[in-house]
């Protein structure tokens, strides 16, 4: 498992506090966030459940706004996390009925696993290391803490060249094998607007 090295947590760093700089922490602009959010929640439709008295872990949770829109749809728990620590304070200051924490997943052994697990925004930065090793690494953990369903997303190459030297395109095709290796035992399903991808893996419930 591909662990981000100190380099890397740096370069996530920088990246994430230019973008605070320019008054934008979370990388969503107007109404960009909302929609995410909404297309990310239908990974419970896909699983054939619901939402409701669900147990929820933010992955790279930033400024936490993910935890307002979850708890109107009647989640039971929520846990945001995170290891970009500027974000944490603001998601504290913001949220301050939730609880949020400075941990990186892959190093990470909770004592029990969620219903679902979202991770928005966070796997842009362009790493020393390879990017496709880290995303399997990341997908891979997520996965084995997901009870019923992991959604992410990320941005894709398929409009615009990967030639960024801060943030990473991935190919929509590799990332599905990723997926597909992963969640074995699972479903996977994807959707894509313009140049950013929703990934589901879900265990669907026979009705």
């Amino acid at each position: 498992m591909q662990k981000l090295s100190q380099e890397d947590i740096q370069k996530n760093s920088m990246v994430y506090g230019r973008m605070a700089s320019l008054n934008n922490p979370d990388f969503w602009f107007g109404s960009h966030k909302e929609d995410n959010y909404e297309r990310m929640s239908i990974i419970a439709e896909l699983a054939n459940a619901t939402l409701e008295n669900a147990k929820c872990l933010d992955v790279g949770c930033g400024t936490g706004d993910l935890s307002k829109f979850l708890r109107k749809k009647g989640i039971a728990e929520y846990l945001g996390v995170d290891i970009y620590g500027p974000s944490l304070e603001l998601a504290r200051k913001n949220h301050q009925n939730e609880l949020f924490l400075f941990i990186d997943i892959l190093e990470w052994g909770p004592d029990d696993i969620f219903d679902y697990i979202f991770c928005s925004g966070a796997l842009s930065t362009r790493l020393s290391s390879d990017n496709y090793d880290f995303i399997e690494s990341m997908v891979s953990k997520m996965w084995s803490l997901a009870k019923t369903g992991l959604v992410f997303n990320l941005l894709i190459d398929d409009y615009l060249e990967n030639n960024d030297t801060e943030i990473f395109r991935y190919s929509l095709e590799k990332v599905l094998d990723i997926c597909n290796k992963v969640a074995k035992e699972g479903r996977v399903s994807y959707k894509t607007d313009g140049d950013e991808a929703h990934f589901y893996l879900y265990r669907a419930l026979v009705v």
